[in-house]
């Protein structure tokens, strides 16, 4: 049996590789377009923001604060149960 931080990166790499998956499936065809919309990759596209062909401005300050928000949430909840982080 895995122990709890092992099984924690398992959970985050499979739930970021079936993200990953639904927006690479949404790209190669017009059927499955709709999975990207289930993607947390939408909202983001790399390389769209580097050729300049969207504004990133908002997108970026949304991530940043939403990563922000969730982080403040793990260092309390880690701090509230007493566990290292």
């Amino acid at each position: 049996m895995l122990a709890d931080k092992e099984k924690s990166l398992a959970y985050a790499y499979a739930l970021t590789f079936l993200f990953y998956g639904l927006d690479v499936a949404s790209g190669l065809t017009d059927k499955l377009a709709w999975a990207g919309n289930l993607s947390l990759f939408r909202f983001l596209k790399p390389q769209e923001v580097l050729e300049g062909t969207v504004p990133s401005t908002g997108k970026v300050i949304g991530l940043s604060l939403v990563s922000a928000i969730l982080l403040a949430i793990a260092v309390f909840v880690l701090e509230k149960n007493d566990l290292p982080l």
